[in-house]
């Protein structure tokens, strides 16, 4: 709809893709045993929505205050970082496929 209605511009991947350090660890193939098995769907109760969607932004947030705490938010876990930027992409595309599910289940 957004592209009928001209909202946003179709681009392919190739044209506006660059490289970054964080890459490799946003990048997820169907084809990669452990990429898949990094990303969990939930299957979500029928009155589990809403109960998911805050567990979901408590986890969030949790993971922000450990990327960067808040007496000291300068101090962010460089180290850390690229390993949690992974894991919250898995978890993001699994949570999508969990409420995806839930939708088409009803």
């Amino acid at each position: 709809m957004a592209l009928e209605e001209e909202i946003i511009v179709a681009n392919n991947y190739k044209d506006c893709h660059k490289e970054t350090d964080l890459s490799q660890y946003v990048r997820f193939s169907l084809k990669d045993r452990g990429d898949k098995e990094a990303i969990r769907a939930t299957l979500i109760p029928e009155r589990g929505l809403m109960d998911f969607m805050i567990s979901t932004c408590v986890n969030t947030k949790e993971r922000a205050i450990e990327l960067f705490p808040v007496d000291g938010p300068g101090d962010w876990d460089e180290v850390g970082f690229p390993g949690i930027t992974r894991k919250v992409f898995a978890d993001t595309i699994g949570d999508l496929v969990s409420v995806w599910l839930w939708i088409w289940d009803r």
